[in-house]
Parts: C-alpha cells; structure tokens; sequence
C-alpha cells in the first residue's frame, strides 16, 4: 500500500536479510560522530539532536547500504547519539557534582549509564502495537526517515530534485539566522507580545514537522498557544506566577507548564485505561483486526521484552542504590514507566518529545514520596528522562521500520547493541571534557544541569503547589479536560498541552505547516501525495545539518570551544 507517496510494506522483512555487519559498523560510527556533537554541545548550551535523518543521509553516503539495511543504520547511529541525555551526562550528572555527590570514576560513571540505559528500550516494545498500529500516529521524524531512505534507494528524479531544492532552501535559512538571529524572531506582533516570544519564525524544519504531524495537531497546538499565553498573562497580572515570564521555576511559563502536564496526564491515563480494558474484554486478535500489521513474524517475543523490562529496572535500582532507597528506586522505575508513555504519545502527534516536562512530573512526584530530599528527587528526574528518551527515539525508529518492512526485533536488537556502545562513548567523552574543562563552568555551563537542581530544591521547599498558590485547582480541571475528551475529537489534548508550554515562536511555524499542508492536499492532492514528505524531509534534513555547522563555526570563532553568544548583525 501507498502513504503519502511512501512505499509501506504489509510484512516485515526477515531478521537475517536485514543485519548486516556494514549496516551495524556503519551506525556505530555515524552514532560515534553524533554522541560526540550531542556531549559537547548539550554540555554548552543544551541543545541535543536525535539524528535520525543525519544518519540515514550520511551512512548511505558513506556506506552504500541497501534500504533496509538503512533503517538498521540509522537505529543503531539513534541509539549511540542519544545516550548523553539517557545517560543524564549532560545535565543531571552535573548537577549531581554541583550538589556535592559528584561520579568521577570510570565505575561510578558506566555503573550510573548502565543502570539509566536500557529500559526505556525494553519498556518501547509493548507500547508499539498500540501507538503505531492502533492508533497510527504520524512520528513525523521517523516518517520523513523513512521518505528520505526510500528516495535515497530509489530512482524517483523528481523527488530527488525537490528534496535538493528542500534541503538547500533550509540551508539558506540556517545560513541567514546563522548571520542575523533577529530574523528567527521577527516581532511582527509587536513588542508586548514579543515579550510572551510571539514572534515570526519561518523555520523550515518546524513547517516541515508540521506539514508532517497533519492538521488536527496543528490545530490543538494553535488552540495550546492562545490557551498558554492567555493562562500566562492572567497568572501575571493576578501575581499568581511572580517570576519573569520565561521563569520556569515561578514565572508564568513554569504555571502553565504544570497545567499542560496535568492536560497531558488525564489523556494519557484515560487511554491506558482504554488498552487495559480493551486487553482484558478481548485479548487476543481476531479475523476483523487491522491486517495492515500481523504480529507473527519478526515480532520481539513477549517473555524477551518482559524479562528485559524486569532486568533493566533490576538493573536500574541496582546502580542507583547509592543516591536512594530500594522503595524510592522502585518508585521512579514505576513512575518513569507512566511518564514515558505520555512522552511517546506527545512525540507521535507533534514530533516534540517533553522529557523536560515529564522529567519535571516525576520530581514534583518524589516531593511527597520523599518530601524535603533534594537527591532522590534529582534521581528520580533522571530515571523518568532516560525512559521517556529511549522510548521516544525507539518508537521514532520502529515507525520508520514499520513503514519500510523492517522486523521490529531487527531494530530492537540493534538498539541494544548501540546503546552499550554509547555507553562507553559518552563516558569516554565526559571524561575526556571534564578533565579539559570545569563542569559546569564557564566553557560548559552545563545548562539544564542547573534547571535539574533548581526543580529539585524548590520541590524540597515545599513543592510547587507553594509556589503556585492557584494550580491546584486549574491543574484539577486541566486534569478532567484531558481524562473526558472524546477519543476522536477534533482537538488533541496531547498536541494542546504542547502548544500551550511551547514558545509561541516554535509552535506558530508548526502549525503554518499543517494548515499550509491542508490547503495543498486540497488544491493539488496528487503532488501532495508525493512531494508532501520529500519536501519536508528536506526542511528538517537540511536546519539540522546546518544547525550543527553552525554550532562549530560558532565553536571555532571563540577560539577553543567558549561559550560564545550567537552572531547578530541585527544590532
């Protein structure tokens, strides 16, 4: 069958045809490149990548790899970028070394990746039927991987030529905000709503995400913003939020982040209420079932998905003994399950994975299961984080896999391997940083470090409800909103509690390219069948590449890797 032009397979390949040794030493290595970008800058400013479009282009440039052989590629580079942030390298680590609990041996820091680095592989598995075959969510990254992998193999001129022209125009793009930020933030608002970062970007990596997640999650996401901003400006004024307007910790962003959150909460719990019902009255398939995806070949084996969820978690609690009690382990291992799966289903729909936001649930859950205790709180956003990334980039992965007829236990194998090899990647190379640089410091501050261990001392003050004074019963309500919302309603609470603690300015382009996708299927529906994706694939292609130049250049020009501010001949 065909999905907007994209060749879908209605069986998954073999194993055996599809690992091969190329595709396994060629993701290994691209991964090695991207856990490498992904250490440094995510100490320096924060910003990580998942890589996936990256890795399929350069491991077909330069291995040649077959398609499918591409999709096994480019899970296993996935899995070796991201282990910086699982492995919480990049900020809870520092933050544990600022709260004077530093790991500065080579067993305390592999003990620390190994316990955090494999559940969230283990716990993907059993959420796969649900969110890809069932309820068919768009995972735009993994859906523009596989675009991208199909044109790469393919001999489609015309798709080749719109993908160039695509991932030039993003180039050109990255190249003009490289030069002068300001046009990233036009105020064509004006200058209050600027203030509330309402402001004009045209990014093409957020109109290709768009165009991608389709119209009704850009319209929960335009529905989010005005709902976000207006929650804002009303917990300003009413000096129920008294902190800047970015403040995470008591400005109005941190307010409505916590509605979102308990907007997200109530869907995520009634759907999870919706499969274990569903499960108990009918549990197994029967002959009316979805027959786009038979689940007899290639599938990961239940007692090997559920022994390693149970290992993994042993293995977490295990490791971590150190910073907290067997039961306060238990807890997060539990409470990182939940989180993840409403990190996976807001990643589906908007293509945004809020590991932040839910890392920050399972903190203000450890404020009253260890109230006053600032390191099990830290331990406990770790664990929630390092689920909530695996999960995500593995769904990503397995919807690429999915659409080209890769077996999912293919990738799952593969996950695992490039998860143990980034294991000892990424503590190679915070070695190796930490010993040239203080961390956090001022070369690598180490930002969300510092954001990890704030939450985690405001938690122990007396948790967020004593800051916020009126979340309560909002969050309540936000809370009812979520869990009630009909299961087919034109308005996604998931994709509205995103838009609502998104900056306006990162999810206004989103939604331009949802609605501008609209207005093209219903003008030209045949070359929105078959250039929708390639074009979009390009766009986000084309700004990540460059957006990893540009942290070189911006690297380079401060002579030896400094924090440097942007570039701006705005001024």
């Amino acid at each position: 069958m065909e999905s907007d032009g994209l060749v879908v397979s209605t069986e998954a390949d073999e194993v055996g045809g599809v690992v091969t040794w190329r595709a396994i030493f060629g993701g290994v290595c691209v991964g090695a490149l991207l856990c490498g970008s992904n250490m440094y800058f995510g100490l320096q400013t924060g910003w990580l990548t998942m890589g996936s479009l990256q890795s399929a282009l350069v491991g077909y440039w330069l291995f040649r790899v077959k398609p499918l052989e591409n999709v096994i590629l480019q899970t296993t580079a996935v899995a070796c970028a991201t282990m910086p942030l699982a492995g919480g390298l990049v900020g809870v680590v520092p933050a544990l070394k600022v709260l004077g609990h530093p790991l500065e041996t080579w067993t305390e820091q592999l003990t620390w990746c190994c316990g955090l680095g494999f559940f969230g592989v283990f716990l993907a598995v059993p959420l796969r039927d649900r969110v890809l075959i069932r309820d068919k969510l768009e995972f735009p990254s993994g859906t523009a991987t596989a675009k991208l992998i199909d044109v790469l193999n393919g001999t489609m001129d015309a798709e080749w030529r719109w993908l160039r022209r695509s991932l030039l125009c993003a180039v050109a793009y990255g190249a003009v905000t490289f030069l002068f930020p300001c046009a990233s933030r036009v105020p064509i608002f004006g200058a209050p709503a600027a203030r509330w970062q309402w402001t004009l970007c045209l990014s093409p990596a957020y109109l290709g995400q768009g165009a991608i997640m389709g119209y009704r999650s850009g319209l929960s996401m335009l529905v989010g913003a005005f709902v976000g901003l207006g929650l804002g400006v009303l917990a300003k004024r009413l000096e129920w939020a008294k902190g800047d307007i970015d403040d995470p910790k008591d400005g109005p962003a941190g307010f409505v982040l916590w509605l979102s959150i308990a907007l997200m909460l109530g869907e995520s719990l009634t759907n999870l209420a919706r499969v274990a019902l569903s499960s108990f009255s009918s549990p197994g398939r029967n002959e009316n079932d979805d027959k786009e995806e038979v689940e007899t070949r290639g599938v990961v084996p239940r007692a090997v998905w559920m022994g390693g969820l149970a290992f993994s978690s042993l293995a977490c609690v295990v490791a971590l003994r150190e910073y907290a009690s067997v039961f306060e382990l238990v807890a997060a291992v539990a409470c990182a399950a939940l989180v993840s799966v409403l990190a996976v289903r807001a990643l589906g729909e908007t293509d945004l994975n809020p590991v932040s936001g839910v890392g920050k649930l399972s903190q203000l859950v450890f404020a009253v299961i260890s109230p006053k205790m600032v390191l099990p709180n830290l331990v406990a956003g770790a664990v929630a984080e390092a689920g909530a990334t695996q999960a995500g980039d593995m769904m990503q992965d397995l919807k690429t896999g999915l659409l080209l007829g890769v077996a999912p236990s293919a990738q799952f194998g593969v996950q695992i391997l490039g998860s143990f090899c980034s294991i000892l990647f990424s503590v190679a190379l915070y070695r190796l940083y930490s010993s040239v640089y203080q961390i956090p410091g001022p070369d690598l501050p180490a930002p969300t470090a510092l954001v990890w261990l704030d939450m985690a001392q405001l938690c122990a003050r007396g948790g967020v409800l004593g800051t916020f004074s009126h979340l309560g019963p909002l969050g309540l309500a936000f809370f009812l909103a979520g869990a009630l919302a009909p299961q087919n309603s034109p308005i996604s609470p998931v994709a509205t509690a995103i838009g609502m603690y998104l900056p306006a300015r990162f999810s206004l382009p989103r939604v331009f390219g949802a609605f501008g996708a609209r207005l093209w299927h219903h003008l030209h529906p045949d070359s929105h069948r078959r250039l929708l994706v390639v074009i979009a694939s390009g766009f986000v292609l084309g700004e990540g590449l460059f957006a990893m130049l540009g942290a070189s250049l911006r690297a380079f020009a401060a002579g030896g890797g400094g924090r440097v501010a942007p570039l701006d001949w705005c001024a």
